[in-house]
C-alpha cells in the first residue's frame, strides 16, 4: 500500500511538471529571497518572449505581478503593499495603460477609480478612507505639525521605508537617501496609523509638498 501511494504521488508530480510552464528565479535579494520570478509562456529562459513576472519585496511578500509581452506590460497587472494587501489593479495593452483601474487603501477600501485611454487618464474619482467621494484632494490637510505621539517603532519605520524604495524607485538599492530624509520628517508630522493608510499617490504628493523642509537633507 505504501509503495502504491508513493508511485501515485510521483505520477501526480510528473503531471504537474509536464502540464505547467517553467518557472525560475531570475533575481534574488541579498537575503536570499526571490526578487523576480518568471513563468515562461513562450520562448526560452535565455530568450523569453512572453512570460508572467512576479516581483517581490525583500521580506518575501509579492510586490507586483503581470504578463510581459514583447518586453512590455500586457494584460492585467496587480501591485501589493509590503504587508500583503492588494494595492492596485489595471490593464495594459503592449505597454500602454488602457481601460479601468482601481487603487486601494491598505484596509481594502477604494481610494481611486478611473479609466485610461491611450495611456492617459480620461476620468478619475477619489475617495477618502471612509469611502466618501472627495471633490478636492485633502492629502496635505492630513499633516499634523502638532503631533506629539511617539515616533514609529523600528519595525514600522523599516516596513514603510522598504515600501518607499519599491514604490518610487522600483529598486530597493536606489533612493535610500530620499526615502530616509522624507520619512525622518514625516514621522514627526503623522502617526504611523495615519501614514500606513496612505496610497502611493498620496505619499508622492506629500513628498513633493514637504520637500522644501527636507531639501537640505537631500543635498548632504
Amino acid at each position: 500500500m505504501q509503495i502504491k501511494k508513493t508511485v501515485l504521488f510521483f505520477f501526480f508530480i510528473l503531471i504537474l511538471t509536464s502540464c505547467g510552464n517553467s518557472v525560475y528565479i531570475a533575481e534574488k535579494w541579498e537575503n536570499g529571497k526571490p526578487k523576480i520570478t518568471l513563468r515562461i509562456d513562450k520562448g526560452t529562459k535565455e530568450k523569453p518572449e512572453v512570460y508572467y513576472m512576479k516581483a517581490y519585496y525583500p521580506n518575501g511578500n509579492l510586490f507586483k505581478e503581470g504578463l510581459i509581452k514583447d518586453s512590455v506590460e500586457d494584460g492585467v497587472w496587480k501591485s501589493y503593499y509590503a504587508s500583503g494587501e492588494l494595492k492596485s489593479k489595471g490593464s495594459y495593452t503592449l505597454g500602454k495603460r488602457i481601460g479601468d483601474y482601481t487603487i486601494y487603501y491598505r484596509n481594502g477600501k477604494v481610494e481611486q477609480t478611473g479609466t485610461y485611454e491611450g495611456d492617459s487618464i480620461t476620468k478619475a474619482f477619489l475617495y477618502d478612507i471612509k469611502g466618501a467621494m472627495m471633490e478636492i484632494d485633502s492629502t496635505s490637510m492630513w499633516l499634523d505639525t502638532t503631533n506629539s505621539k511617539p515616533k514609529w517603532t523600528d519595525i514600522q519605520y523599516a516596513m514603510m521605508h522598504m515600501e518607499c524604495n519599491m514604490i518610487f524607485f522600483d529598486n530597493y538599492d536606489r533612493g535610500t537617501q530620499a526615502c530616509t530624509c522624507f520619512m525622518d520628517l514625516i514621522q514627526k508630522k503623522l502617526t504611523y496609523n495615519v501614514y500606513e493608510m496612505m496610497t502611493d499617490r498620496q505619499i508622492s504628493q506629500l513628498m513633493l509638498y514637504i520637500r522644501p523642509e527636507y531639501k537640505d537633507c537631500l543635498d548632504k
